[in-house]
Protein backbone atom coordinates (compact mmCIF):
# COMPACT_ATOMS: atom_id res chain seq x y z
CA UNK A 1 0.00 0.00 0.00
CA UNK A 2 1.66 3.45 -1.12
CA UNK A 3 0.03 6.89 -1.76
CA UNK A 4 0.38 8.42 -5.40
CA UNK A 5 2.33 10.74 -4.05
CA UNK A 6 4.95 8.75 -2.05
CA UNK A 7 4.82 6.39 -5.41
CA UNK A 8 6.10 9.22 -7.62
CA UNK A 9 8.91 10.42 -5.28
CA UNK A 10 9.93 6.80 -5.56
CA UNK A 11 9.77 7.13 -9.51
CA UNK A 12 11.69 10.50 -9.07
CA UNK A 13 14.52 9.13 -7.14
CA UNK A 14 15.02 6.06 -8.90
CA UNK A 15 14.71 7.37 -12.58
CA UNK A 16 16.54 10.90 -11.93
CA UNK A 17 13.10 12.27 -13.45
CA UNK A 18 10.50 14.91 -12.31
CA UNK A 19 6.73 14.19 -11.72
CA UNK A 20 5.07 16.93 -11.12
CA UNK A 21 3.00 16.63 -13.82
CA UNK A 22 2.43 12.59 -13.59
CA UNK A 23 -1.27 11.40 -13.29
CA UNK A 24 -2.10 8.03 -12.52
CA UNK A 25 -2.60 6.89 -16.07
CA UNK A 26 1.42 7.92 -16.79
CA UNK A 27 2.37 4.64 -14.59
CA UNK A 28 1.20 2.79 -17.48
CA UNK A 29 4.15 4.03 -19.22
CA UNK A 30 6.15 2.94 -16.68
CA UNK A 31 4.77 -0.32 -16.67
CA UNK A 32 8.44 -2.08 -17.97
CA UNK A 33 9.92 -0.94 -15.00
CA UNK A 34 8.01 -2.59 -12.37
CA UNK A 35 10.64 -5.05 -11.48
CA UNK A 36 13.36 -2.03 -10.65
CA UNK A 37 10.46 -0.25 -9.01
CA UNK A 38 9.01 -2.66 -7.08
CA UNK A 39 12.26 -5.02 -6.37
CA UNK A 40 11.69 -4.99 -2.46
CA UNK A 41 8.18 -6.83 -2.85
CA UNK A 42 9.23 -9.37 -5.92
CA UNK A 43 12.34 -10.60 -5.04
CA UNK A 44 11.34 -14.13 -3.90
CA UNK A 45 9.00 -14.57 -7.53
CA UNK A 46 9.73 -15.86 -10.54
CA UNK A 47 8.02 -13.52 -12.14
CA UNK A 48 6.20 -10.20 -11.83
CA UNK A 49 3.64 -8.32 -14.59
CA UNK A 50 1.14 -6.24 -14.52
CA UNK A 51 -2.91 -6.36 -15.82
CA UNK A 52 -5.64 -4.08 -16.36
CA UNK A 53 -8.25 -3.58 -13.77
CA UNK A 54 -10.78 -4.36 -15.94
CA UNK A 55 -10.21 -7.61 -16.94
CA UNK A 56 -11.81 -11.05 -16.25
CA UNK A 57 -8.20 -13.43 -16.26
CA UNK A 58 -10.06 -17.25 -15.65
CA UNK A 59 -7.78 -19.95 -14.83
CA UNK A 60 -4.20 -18.93 -16.21
CA UNK A 61 -3.07 -21.70 -14.97
CA UNK A 62 -4.79 -23.18 -18.22
CA UNK A 63 -2.74 -20.88 -20.23
CA UNK A 64 0.78 -20.42 -18.11
CA UNK A 65 1.90 -23.85 -17.87
CA UNK A 66 5.30 -24.95 -16.50
CA UNK A 67 6.17 -25.33 -20.31
CA UNK A 68 5.77 -21.73 -20.93
CA UNK A 69 6.91 -20.30 -17.67
CA UNK A 70 10.12 -22.28 -17.82
CA UNK A 71 10.93 -21.80 -21.62
CA UNK A 72 9.93 -17.86 -21.48
CA UNK A 73 11.49 -14.59 -20.36
CA UNK A 74 8.35 -12.76 -21.32
CA UNK A 75 4.75 -13.85 -22.08
CA UNK A 76 2.12 -11.58 -23.56
CA UNK A 77 -1.15 -13.16 -25.00
CA UNK A 78 -1.33 -11.10 -28.18
CA UNK A 79 1.02 -11.93 -31.38
CA UNK A 80 2.81 -9.29 -32.53
CA UNK A 81 3.06 -7.05 -29.41
CA UNK A 82 3.61 -6.75 -25.42
CA UNK A 83 0.30 -6.99 -24.56
CA UNK A 84 -0.41 -3.69 -21.87
CA UNK A 85 -3.28 -4.92 -20.38
CA UNK A 86 -1.62 -8.06 -19.59
CA UNK A 87 2.12 -9.32 -19.19
CA UNK A 88 4.49 -11.25 -17.51
CA UNK A 89 8.11 -11.01 -17.04
CA UNK A 90 11.05 -13.39 -15.74
CA UNK A 91 12.11 -11.80 -12.41
CA UNK A 92 16.21 -11.57 -13.39
CA UNK A 93 18.27 -8.40 -13.65
CA UNK A 94 18.80 -8.40 -17.49
CA UNK A 95 14.79 -8.97 -18.08
CA UNK A 96 14.43 -6.35 -15.66
CA UNK A 97 16.92 -3.35 -16.68
CA UNK A 98 15.76 -4.18 -20.49
CA UNK A 99 13.68 -0.78 -20.45
CA UNK A 100 16.78 1.03 -20.38
CA UNK A 101 17.73 0.04 -24.13
CA UNK A 102 15.78 2.73 -24.84
CA UNK A 103 18.65 5.30 -24.24
CA UNK A 104 15.86 8.35 -23.87
CA UNK A 105 13.48 5.84 -21.38
CA UNK A 106 13.57 9.18 -18.98
CA UNK A 107 12.03 11.35 -21.28
CA UNK A 108 9.31 9.18 -21.66
CA UNK A 109 9.20 8.24 -18.11
CA UNK A 110 8.46 12.04 -17.50
CA UNK A 111 6.60 13.32 -20.33
CA UNK A 112 3.20 14.31 -19.06
CA UNK A 113 1.25 12.28 -21.83
CA UNK A 114 1.07 8.70 -21.93
CA UNK A 115 3.19 7.41 -25.06
CA UNK A 116 2.23 3.87 -25.12
CA UNK A 117 5.94 2.68 -23.76
CA UNK A 118 4.30 -0.83 -22.09
CA UNK A 119 2.75 -1.29 -25.81
CA UNK A 120 3.02 0.37 -29.39
CA UNK A 121 4.97 3.23 -28.68
CA UNK A 122 5.25 5.64 -31.59
CA UNK A 123 5.65 2.96 -34.50
CA UNK A 124 3.93 0.71 -36.55
CA UNK A 125 1.34 -1.20 -34.35
CA UNK A 126 2.10 -4.59 -37.00
CA UNK A 127 5.64 -5.77 -36.97
CA UNK A 128 5.94 -8.26 -39.53
CA UNK A 129 8.47 -10.78 -38.96
CA UNK A 130 10.14 -9.80 -42.13
CA UNK A 131 10.69 -6.28 -41.64
CA UNK A 132 13.90 -4.84 -40.64
CA UNK A 133 13.10 -4.58 -36.71
CA UNK A 134 16.81 -3.41 -36.09
CA UNK A 135 16.07 -0.44 -38.06
CA UNK A 136 13.09 0.63 -35.83
CA UNK A 137 13.56 3.12 -32.98
CA UNK A 138 13.63 1.81 -28.88
CA UNK A 139 10.78 3.71 -28.20
CA UNK A 140 8.82 0.99 -26.96
CA UNK A 141 9.18 -2.27 -24.79
CA UNK A 142 7.87 -4.33 -27.70
CA UNK A 143 10.68 -3.34 -29.98
CA UNK A 144 13.11 -3.74 -27.28
CA UNK A 145 11.77 -7.00 -26.46
CA UNK A 146 11.58 -8.21 -30.38
CA UNK A 147 15.41 -6.85 -31.24
CA UNK A 148 16.40 -8.46 -28.02
CA UNK A 149 14.36 -12.30 -29.21
CA UNK A 150 16.02 -11.73 -32.59
CA UNK A 151 19.38 -11.60 -31.02
CA UNK A 152 18.67 -14.84 -28.83
CA UNK A 153 18.96 -12.81 -25.44
CA UNK A 154 15.84 -13.35 -23.97
CA UNK A 155 12.50 -16.23 -25.24
CA UNK A 156 9.42 -14.49 -25.74
CA UNK A 157 5.80 -15.72 -25.81
CA UNK A 158 3.70 -14.05 -27.97
CA UNK A 159 0.23 -16.07 -28.95
CA UNK A 160 -3.10 -14.60 -29.06
CA UNK A 161 -4.65 -16.46 -26.53
CA UNK A 162 -7.51 -13.42 -25.25
CA UNK A 163 -10.93 -12.86 -25.95
CA UNK A 164 -10.90 -9.26 -26.59
CA UNK A 165 -14.22 -7.14 -26.19
CA UNK A 166 -14.82 -3.76 -26.69
CA UNK A 167 -18.35 -2.34 -25.66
Amino acid sequence: DISFSLLKQKIEDLFKINTINFWPYKLCDLRPAYGLIFEEYIIEYDFWGYGDLDLIYGDLSKFLTPDILQNHDIISFQSKHLHGPFSLYKNTPFINDLFKRCEYFQNIFQDKNYLSFDEFGSQNFHVEPQQKIHELNNDTIRIIALKAAANNELRLYLKHDCIQMIY
